[in-house]
């Protein structure tokens, strides 16, 4: 059976769109020999872009945080040391699995197919007990780390079709067939202090050089600022600003960007567990 492709379609996503979502509809990446580089150093204390009228209109983010079930247990009962989760592949496939039955009840319920549905998925679990991560990612987009002696890279590498402006997606139906799932263990992990999950709309701009060291440097300023001494909302309303305003010829693609951050107590925990002399 030939291999199902989703063309991207085009469509101009105006700054409003920039909202933080995990899923989102795919569009036509443009030529790179089109485009200019993101402005560097980042710095979301710039003046902003927007107009005063449409300030309302970007100034909100999405927020979150879950408490393990293993913390509340240590809140509850102190003297009792909880097991950690243990987190493997199958982990990962599991959660993608469920959350396409979420999507396919969504699309059924407003009256049309998973199938009428286009997106892209990524996705990460990060064990706060160990320091084990899991990712996973369909489609494009990147999913990135930031390590004390390695700078940033890439953490997994997703299939890619063959055809220029086209993308496997999640919704379809052979779509565990381009999931490409990554398991790091603690010692794997220790030294990766930051998290990045973003759409291509943010990928396509801050990894093609020049400079040759682009998404390294973008990556420790992207760092530097969401570890600022600033309460998390307004650091939120900053990066959604951001996202909405930086000018890059030729960028018009979709821009989600989503940044986890290690406390610096809990990173040095995981990295002198199995990093040091």
């Amino acid at each position: 059976m030939r291999k199902k492709r989703i063309q991207k379609e085009a469509f101009a996503a105006s700054y409003q769109e920039g909202l933080l979502k995990s899923l989102l509809g795919r569009v036509f990446s443009p030529s790179q020999q089109s485009r200019e580089q993101i402005p560097l150093p980042v710095s979301f204390d710039l003046p902003s872009l927007i107009s005063p009228s449409d300030e309302q209109s970007i100034a909100c983010g999405t927020l979150m945080w879950y408490l393990s079930p293993a913390h509340q247990a240590t809140e509850e009962k102190p003297n009792e040391t909880p097991s950690p989760s243990r987190i493997d592949e199958e982990t990962v496939r599991n959660a993608f699995r469920r959350t396409r039955k979420d999507m396919e009840q969504f699309a059924l319920s407003h009256g049309f197919q998973l199938h009428d549905l286009h997106c892209t998925f990524l996705g990460m679990l990060l064990n706060t007990e160990t320091g084990a991560v899991a990712i996973g990612q369909i489609g494009d987009g990147l999913i990135a780390g930031l390590h004390l002696g390695l700078g940033a890279h890439q953490l997994v590498e997703a299939p890619t079709t063959s055809e220029v402006g086209e993308t496997f997606v999640f919704t379809q139906s052979d779509w565990e067939k381009y999931l490409a799932v990554r398991v790091y263990s603690p010692e794997e992990a220790a030294g990766i202090t930051t998290f990045y999950l973003m759409t291509d709309g943010v990928t396509d701009d801050c990894t093609h050089p020049p400079p040759d060291d682009i998404f390294r440097r973008w990556a420790r300023d992207i760092d530097r600022e969401m570890r600022k001494e600033e309460p998390l909302p307004q650091k939120a309303t900053k990066l959604l600003r951001w996202l909405a305003t930086y000018e890059v010829k030729g960028s018009w693609d979709d821009r989600t960007l989503v940044v986890v951050w290690l406390t610096k107590e809990l990173s040095s925990l995981f990295t002198a567990k199995f990093v040091g002399s």
